[in-house]
């Protein structure tokens, strides 16, 4: 397959399921969406190895500035995320908006990103962080309602990163590894 595309307009999809298979990847994608309403898109990607998006200079013609990074999609990957964009009730139902409810696995094998900077004179980077993760997960979620005998909103937020994270720090010339304070 070399080239596909797809165009159009949506506003209502109610139990959508995508499945593929090729060469024993797997991909299963399940959406239900109304526009202006609640909505819920599920995606999992099953595949023999992780998927490695890897960058390694942003800046290649400046000699100043080095940016770089990547991430490792693990081989069994899956996101959801949920909404419900609704003024909400204390007694009813309230709206939302959730990301990875349904799962408490790592999304991410690794994650990082480096930065470092050559003042001009010198031929190595003098400066410079480099920050990152293995086993990456992501959970995210909010609830609201609107309290109608006052004129707010009431908020519950919960947001959790889990894995394993580290910080190296380059100051003047020199690498300091896992940076704890």
């Amino acid at each position: 397959m070399e080239e596909l595309a797809f165009s159009g307009a949506l506003s209502l999809l109610k139990n959508f399921k995508l499945e593929a298979t090729y060469e024993g990847e797997y991909l299963n994608f399940d959406m239900d969406w109304a526009i202006g309403e609640s909505g819920a898109v599920s995606f999992d990607l099953n595949q023999d190895e992780p998927i490695e998006i890897i960058v390694d200079d942003l800046f290649p013609d400046n000699p100043t500035y080095d940016l770089g990074g990547g991430v490792i999609i693990s081989q069994d990957f899956h996101f959801d995320i949920k909404w419900n964009w609704i003024r909400g009730e204390e007694t009813g139902e309230r709206g939302y908006f959730k990301i990875n409810e349904d799962t408490n696995e790592p999304n991410f094998d690794w994650i990082g990103i480096t930065f470092k900077y050559t003042p001009s004179g010198y031929d190595e980077p003098q400066y410079g962080v480099e920050v990152g993760g293995y086993d990456v997960g992501i959970i995210v979620w909010m609830e609201w309602y609107w309290v109608n005998y006052f004129p707010w909103l009431k908020i519950w937020w919960y947001t959790h990163i889990s894995g394993d994270f580290y910080l190296h720090l380059l100051w003047q010339g020199d690498w300091y590894y896992n940076v704890d304070e």
